[in-house]
């Protein structure tokens, strides 16, 4: 009797992401099937990742003069990153506006938030620092000037 003849396995699910990926793509694990790892080297590096951030975080949220400077930190890189300017730069718009929202009197969101760096889409230029509430009405009406003044004209008709 000739003995039965099985195809190779050459690729595997993985038990995080769901997706079928080629054994190389897994470590080795001697429990596992296969002595191959249940999920993929990618979403085990994610968990890793995301892991050891959510550890170390409960480390510096304990020291705030450690988590300040991250946030700070933090601040600058995404400031640099999105609208190429300098906390500095946000610092001194900050204090030509008083401090204040360029529309409203509010120094802050009402969620907290510090003030967000309003920009034109097109052009990249920033106008100005705004808070949420204000930039989101600007962002929801699409920064057409029209729509503004449709706005303000139905307030103004609302009220007669």
């Amino acid at each position: 009797m000739k003995p039965k003849m099985y195809a190779k396995l050459t690729r595997k699910t993985c038990s995080r992401c769901k997706r079928f990926k080629l054994l190389k793509e897994f470590s080795k694990d001697k429990k596992g099937r296969l002595g191959l790892s249940p999920r993929c080297r990618k979403c085990v590096k994610e968990t890793r990742d995301k892991e050891y951030f959510q550890r170390h975080w409960k480390e510096y949220s304990k020291r705030p003069e450690i988590a300040k400077k991250l946030t700070e930190r933090d601040i600058a890189y995404n400031l640099k990153r999105k609208f190429g300017m300098t906390l500095q730069d946000y610092e001194d718009i900050k204090i030509a506006q008083n401090n204040k929202c360029a529309i409203c009197p509010n120094e802050r969101s009402k969620n907290g938030k510090r003030l967000a760096v309003d920009h034109c889409h097109e052009s990249g230029k920033i106008r100005g620092l705004l808070c949420n509430e204000c930039n989101t009405a600007i962002g929801l009406l699409r920064e057409d000037i029209q729509l503004l003044k449709n706005c303000i004209e139905y307030l103004e008709n609302s009220k007669k």
